[in-house]
């Protein structure tokens, strides 16, 4: 009773709160749509930039590309001030080749706006930059252009330290690296988290965002945690452009994992394990640049070696012999986008936030054989499935759906799925002021293979809480925020609010259990120039209903990240 009277406060503040929010609005200036190609209507987000008048949506024949590159600050903001300054002299601009490797269209050929965007789009998401403008302007022959790049660096020298108290659970970490090396584009890190339950991670790797001067990326990683030694190779060649015809990638993995089991917050079982993995996937796809589709396929290998179980759990634990997997299957991949959108006030504060109005789906079915020490072995028919659409019901209102499976079965009975299906809606009450939710679904089952389990805590949604203080095999969750973009600026931070209720439910065997609700409020720090598109933020929550062993009154959380984003800084043409 206490917990429902507190949620009827927490309704009611919440409408108090809606409603003088609407009030303001009024006063702020309207939306302007930002258009793209195909066509699109009102934009749920502050554009990023003047709409380009029809008239001005210059195409014709590419006769140069003509590319700018500038530092992270410019020569304004420096002026008499040090750390600026500092900052210019410890970041190396990027190299105007890098910018020059991502162009899909060459001189002689030719390109319209909607290309010019996509490119825009396409430099966004590489994550060095903090601004990207990208032209098409004419020259004095007719049917000809230039095209005009115009880019400035985000600081991306990793250096310095931190500490996070997320749920009851403490940590720090140090990190030491560059994500823009020598301005190639190219990351090299150090890494090291620690925290108070017990759990270490150390990590050095580099990645290469050109490899051999292509649009193959390659990338090595060391690690070591509190159960061992990991090594990971990853070579790939991503969809690099709305029409590119193939991807492809190569994995291998060796890492000493353990799976951990927590009851009330507290981890109370453990199985660990030696994993040897080799992946590999090719993809094609044909037609027009919005209207996409295509085959391909994917083979894995992995090799699984077990331990014994550890803790208080260790009875309920069911630990499979060693096993060897080998799956192979085909895929079927289709993309159908009908336009585009900028934000920069919402998941984001400052930097440009890409959203694609698209539907994807991509299915795989194979067969996977399976060998387990004492069992023997057994073909098994597996079907992965991701299926996905963002549209827009209304103005200024986003809505997106989108579900993620996989599903293992013997002997005509399913021994193994996994599950998550997701609802979003973003809406934009005024320029700087949106609402936003998230519904949440996620189910687990495993009869072979380790036991699955999911939790549900401050960590993964529901604040107010401990970390993974819930646990089971079936999870809801629900989000709403009301987001506020204060418009105060200091130096090159941007300071945004937010006002949250969390309701989450956790069970076992499809029964989900009583809701658990929690509410507060928090603080967004962006600053595009040092940030990029990451966000800062500092939540004070406070559970609703009382749970053994959850730590009373107020919770803060102090991280990196939103709780939840609208779809994040991504481009189509990559997939999922």
């Amino acid at each position: 009773m206490q917990g429902l009277r507190a949620l009827q406060q927490i309704v009611v503040a919440w409408g108090v709160v809606a409603w003088l929010s609407w009030s303001c609005a009024c006063a702020l200036p309207a939306q302007v749509p930002t258009p793209a190609s195909p066509p699109q209507s009102a934009v749920p987000a502050a554009p990023s930039r003047d709409p380009l008048p029809q008239s001005d949506r210059v195409a014709g024949r590419l006769r140069a590309i003509r590319v700018s590159t500038d530092e992270v600050f410019h020569d304004a903001e420096r002026s008499g001030r040090v750390l600026p300054r500092l900052v210019n002299a410890v970041h190396v601009t990027t190299d105007r080749d890098v910018v020059l490797r991502e162009v899909f269209v060459q001189p002689g050929q030719w390109i319209d706006v909607s290309q010019a965007e996509e490119l825009e789009r396409n430099l966004r998401a590489l994550g060095i930059f903090a601004e990207v403008r990208v032209q098409l302007v004419r020259t004095n022959v007719p049917l000809e252009v230039d095209l005009v790049i115009v880019t400035r660096d985000r600081l991306t020298l990793i250096l310095g330290g931190g500490a996070s108290y997320v749920g009851g659970v403490s940590g720090f970490n140090v990190a030491a690296g560059e994500s823009n090396l020598r301005g190639q584009g190219d990351r090299v890190a150090g890494t090291f988290r620690d925290s108070s339950d017990g759990e270490f991670r150390g990590a050095v790797s580099y990645s290469d965002l050109h490899l051999f001067d292509t649009w193959i990326r390659g990338n090595v990683r060391l690690s070591r945690t509190d159960e061992g030694d990991g090594l990971g190779l990853e070579v790939e060649r991503p969809w690099k452009h709305l029409k590119d015809p193939q991807s492809w990638r190569l994995a291998l993995a060796h890492d000493e994992l353990a799976a951990d089991y927590f009851r009330l917050g507290e981890e109370e079982g453990s199985v660990p394990y030696r994993r040897l993995a080799l992946d590999s996937s090719l993809l094609w796809a044909d037609g027009p640049r919005y209207d996409r589709s295509g085959f391909g396929g994917t083979a894995r290998i992995e090799q699984l070696e077990y331990g014994e179980a550890t803790g208080a759990l260790a009875p309920e634990l069911r630990v499979p012999g060693d096993t060897v997997r080998l799956f192979a299957g085909g895929t079927f991949r289709g993309q159908w986008i009908s336009a585009f959108r900028e934000a920069s006030a919402f998941d984001t504060l400052g930097f440009v936030q890409d959203i694609a109005l698209a539907t994807q789906l991509e299915v795989t079915l194979g067969g996977s054989l399976r060998d387990e020490a004492g069992r023997g072995t057994e073909l098994q028919p597996e079907l992965q499935l991701h299926a996905g659409t963002v549209f827009e019901p209304w103005a200024a209102t986003l809505l997106g759906l989108s579900t993620d499976g996989t599903i293992r079965f013997a002997n005509g009975a399913a021994v193994g799925f996994n599950v998550s299906a997701r609802t979003q809606w973003l809406s934009a009450v005024a320029k700087h002021h949106a609402l936003a939710g998230q519904l949440r679904f996620d189910a687990v089952d495993e009869e072979q293979d380790l036991t699955a389990e999911l939790t549900l805590g401050a960590d993964n949604g529901l604040r107010g809480y401990d970390a993974r203080l819930l646990s089971g095999t079936h999870r809801l969750l629900a989000n709403l925020e009301e987001r506020w973009d204060t418009g105060l600026e200091i130096w090159v931070f941007r300071l945004g609010l937010c006002a949250f209720t969390d309701v989450g439910w956790m069970g076992r065997s499809e029964a989900l259990g009583r809701p658990f609700v929690g509410a507060g409020g928090g603080v967004r720090v962006g600053s595009a120039p040092l940030l990029g598109a990451p966000v800062l933020r500092i939540d004070l929550a406070r559970p609703l209903d009382d749970v053994d062993g959850n730590m009373d009154g107020w919770n803060l959380a102090v991280t990196v990240g939103q709780a939840f984003t609208f779809g994040g800084a991504s481009r189509p043409s990559q997939g999922r």
